[in-house]
């Protein structure tokens, strides 16, 4: 007899970034069966799709190698085609290539409220009178921590820091700079007299420097969240050809990241993974804010022009490093990119909006079906940040055109990009073009008008940073100018 409570659904879980460029989704569906005892040869796949006994939790879409992404959104497409009932979750970051692919609707995950920890820490901590005064302190900490404490692994990561430090850090720099070591020797400050001997022989302070500069080196290269041996040892040697002081082995940093403080970790026969990709991005923030005015200058001036690769560093920086953030980052460069934009607003000429978009948006085709599904599909580009918040808007924009343009209109347009009429039961082929000029481009211009108002804000409020930086120099200056007096007293 079948109890009520036995599943009826297998979930079928996936850690995309373990997608390369030699294990497909595919693949990595086909892996998860065989761990299960199912041998898929096919049709079990196609059998348990079409009569829904599966559902596919994709985790990570925004870890999934870039060479490995339009393969990737590929497969999708044809899951949803060929099994239009399989239902399929994907979570990603925001601003992640999945949220353009067709057929998904974009839902953003509710956060971790403050009612939330009570059950949650009961999970961590069986002690009751541990657990009141963990989470105490969670309700009393600062607002920018709180604005951290949303997904159950960064609750987590607080819990544990509070165990070992007996507070909650007040900033965010804090927050991760007291993580490094919390992780590095959480268990031996419990331990009295016990002192464990780094493999490195670095000190604490040094080792980090080092790890920052490894995570620097990662996103440099291109490499997320995971990477091979072979990848790791790359970068390992970039790290310590550049902070050439920090003399160490590579197997001896593995074993002080890895085994000690458990920042990354083994997975498989050959993958190493960072504990989480915010650990990644803030150590490489971390490095950038400690060079110097001269080099910070030519850091920022590239992660602008590819906005795409540095964006989570540079979100840590405006936090960790404001001023130069602002006056190297936001002032020297927003300016050009916005006021070309201004300039195509203002002109509000349809062929200069259509120049304008073919630049960012290079190669883009937006697909019809006979059966009314829409696509849109484009070449992705290094983009700077207002380019790329214009261009992740851009869909949204489209499908709105279309959703209110007739099976006629659409054919008109489909003829004007293509030399013949397009066939009937065929797909619908549209560029840029033959959108903005046949179907209207009301939708477009409001997106292009929004993203203008907010550039500007940023510039506004980089401006006032600025200035109350300069102000303070101002002030220090006069007082350090000042003479002091000194009276004598008479005999």
């Amino acid at each position: 007899m079948i109890s009520a409570l036995s599943p009826t659904t297998i979930p079928i879980f996936i850690e995309l970034r373990t997608i390369t460029d030699k294990r497909s989704l595919s693949d990595a569906i086909s892996m998860f069966l065989l761990s299960i005892g199912i041998k898929d040869d096919g049709e079990i796949f196609d059998y348990l799709a079409h009569s829904k006994k599966i559902v596919l939790l994709l985790d990570g879409f925004d870890e999934v190698p870039s060479g490995c992404v339009k393969e990737t959104i590929l497969q999708l497409d044809y899951l949803q085609t060929k099994h239009p009932s399989l239902r399929i979750i994907v979570s990603s970051r925001p601003r992640s290539h999945i949220q353009n692919a067709p057929g998904f609707e974009v839902i953003k995950l509710e956060p971790l409220k403050t009612a939330d920890y009570d059950l949650f820490v009961s999970r961590l901590i069986a002690s009751k009178t541990k657990r009141a005064d963990v989470i105490s302190a969670l309700n009393d900490c600062e607002e920018n921590i709180k604005g951290v404490i949303h997904t159950p692994l960064m609750l987590t990561l607080v819990v544990m820091i509070y165990q070992t430090e007996k507070e909650i850090p007040t900033t965010l720099a804090d927050f991760f700079d007291k993580l490094f070591g919390t992780v590095f020797s959480k268990h031996d400050k419990l331990k009295a007299g016990f002192n464990r001997q780094h493999h490195t022989e670095l000190s604490e302070s040094s080792l980090k420097e080092l790890f920052e500069t490894f995570c620097f080196m990662t996103i440099q290269q291109g490499v997320g969240r995971s990477m091979s041996s072979a990848k790791f040892d790359k970068i390992f040697r970039e790290a310590i050809s550049y902070a050439s002081d920090l003399k160490c082995r590579n197997e001896d940093f593995r074993e002080d990241i890895i085994k000690v403080a458990c920042l990354m970790l083994e997975e498989g026969l050959d993958m190493i993974t960072f504990l989480h990709k915010s650990i990644l991005d803030y150590h490489a923030a971390a490095f950038v804010r400690d060079l110097s005015d001269e080099q910070i200058i030519d850091f920022y001036l590239v992660s602008f022009e590819n906005y795409g690769q540095w964006e989570h560093v540079l979100q840590f920086l405006k936090t960790i490093d404001p001023v130069r953030y602002a006056r190297e980052y936001t002032l020297k460069n927003l300016p050009v990119a916005l006021e070309e934009l201004n300039a195509i607003i203002n002109k509000k000429n349809t062929n200069d909006l259509i120049t304008y978009l073919e630049k960012l948006l290079p190669n883009a085709v937006i697909t019809v079906s006979s059966g009314g599904k829409k696509e849109f599909s484009r070449t992705t580009i290094s983009s700077c940040e207002l380019h790329l918040e214009i261009i992740n808007s851009f869909s949204t924009a489209i499908f709105k055109i279309l959703n209110r343009s007739s099976k006629d209109e659409l054919i008109r347009a489909a003829t004007l990009s293509r030399s013949e009429p397009p066939r009937r039961g065929y797909p619908y082929e549209l560029s840029l073009r033959s959108v903005v000029t046949e179907l209207g481009d009301d939708e477009i211009w409001e997106l292009l008008n929004i993203a203008a108002f907010s550039s500007q804000l940023l510039l506004d409020s980089a401006k006032e940073s600025v200035e109350k930086e300069n102000q303070k120099s101002r002030t220090l200056k006069g007082m350090l100018l000042k003479k002091p007096q000194v009276r004598l007293s008479g005999a």
